[in-house]
């Protein structure tokens, strides 16, 4: 059977006819064009997609999500002159955003998961615009997995890079792994239409295919 999917009901069609002049398809329901993803393939489980996009992308947001900042890691063996020397710039300037920036990132690294939570909390309500606040929040409740505050961060990130594709398909990976599978459906096709000619858009279609293949087994 044909993949098709119709932006504006938000769900996969059967029902459909082709305008012979243009040679596309539409939705028999609303009449709204609707876009073709090839052929349904064999049954498949979700885990099959995020196996394929960790070989075709260089991060896997949901078992080793780390945004795009540097990763620290400091031997447990360091004295903590750095977290001292974070607590003495902000002993004079408690809202100083480097200092904040570097303490949350010093308790990620030790895994202090709540404690860094709590700096980049803070962080994000004095310094909202920062994008990378809201990655590091994105990390550590992947790590935590408490992935509805994961949805609520990855939404304002959206927000200050509305033209980040990416971060749509994050939003879809997140929800494939809650199985909110329309949901995640729904994601792909935003970030495959935002993508546009990007050569990633190859990669989305492949997800987008065997999701769409999966439901459609599912139902």
């Amino acid at each position: 059977m044909n993949l098709l999917y119709c932006t504006k009901c938000q769900q996969i069609v059967d029902k459909y006819f082709r305008n012979k002049d243009s040679d596309l398809f539409f939705c028999e329901k609303c009449k709204g064009g609707i876009h073709y993803f090839g052929q349904e393939e064999a049954i498949l489980s979700s885990q099959d997609i995020f196996d394929l996009y960790d070989t075709e992308h260089p991060f896997n947001p949901v078992a080793d999500f780390k945004g795009t900042q540097p990763y620290i890691s400091f031997p447990s063996s360091v004295p903590d002159l750095d977290l001292l020397s974070c607590k003495d710039v902000l002993e004079f300037d408690p809202l100083n955003y480097e200092a904040l920036y570097h303490l949350g990132n010093l308790y990620l690294s030790r895994q202090q998961l709540e404690l860094s939570k709590d700096t980049f909390l803070l962080l994000s309500k004095h310094y909202p615009d920062s994008a990378d606040v809201y990655k590091k929040l994105v990390q550590i409740n992947v790590k935590t997995k408490d992935y509805d505050n994961v949805i609520d961060y990855l939404n304002a990130l959206h927000k200050l890079q509305p033209n980040s594709f990416y971060i749509l398909e994050y939003l879809a990976l997140i929800y494939l792994k809650m199985e909110h599978y329309q949901q995640s459906l729904r994601y792909f096709i935003k970030a495959y239409k935002l993508a546009g000619k990007h050569s990633y858009q190859d990669n989305l279609k492949k997800n987008i295919r065997k999701l769409m293949s999966f439901i459609k087994k599912k139902n």
